[in-house]
């Protein structure tokens, strides 16, 4: 009974969404979420694979890091959400060379602030990378922090690149 009590609690706390599952020969594969998902799970860290609409300045905050906020989208939610970033310089916030670029994020926090839903990432437990939009092939990343990806990564990034064809961020 105290086994059940204890499940209960974990998923009304949002542990049911796994970020991550281990997949044959102890390879990890992440789950991502399409945005509209992620909000129903606020409080939880999520992954999430989306496209950039919008970039902001960074700039030093009220304490001793510097912020950076994006805006992304993907097909479940073509208003977007943005994404605040935190990092102790500069150089560690993403840089992301143009609009239409998409970005995986692991580990990100959903949170709610004057009735607006805010992606959250944490410097010291999320990670984020960068890859050319629509018009690449390449599945490198151009910017990493603490990243790891995996292979089923590819397909994810294939099918954001085919759908951002007819869906870029300035005909939404």
């Amino acid at each position: 009974m105290a086994a059940a009590a204890s499940e209960r609690k974990r998923q009304r706390e949002g542990d049911a969404v796994p970020c991550m599952t281990e997949v044959g020969g102890g390879e990890t594969q992440y789950v991502y979420l399409p945005i509209a998902d992620a909000l129903k799970a606020p409080g939880v860290r999520v992954c999430i694979f989306a496209a950039v609409s919008e970039i902001g300045a960074a700039f030093r905050s009220r304490g001793t890091d510097f912020t950076l906020t994006l805006r992304i989208f993907d097909q479940s939610r073509s208003a977007g959400i943005s994404v605040t970033f935190f990092a102790n310089n500069t150089a560690l916030l993403p840089c992301v060379r143009s609009s239409g670029d998409v970005i995986s994020l692991h580990n990100v926090s959903i949170t709610r602030h004057q009735g607006e839903f805010f992606v959250t990432f944490d410097k010291k437990s999320s990670s984020f990378a960068l890859f050319e939009g629509k018009t690449s092939t390449e599945f490198r990343p151009y910017q990493t922090s603490k990243y790891h990806g995996s292979k089923h990564d590819d397909e994810i990034l294939t099918n954001m690149r085919m759908w951002l064809v007819y869906h870029s961020p300035g005909e939404r």
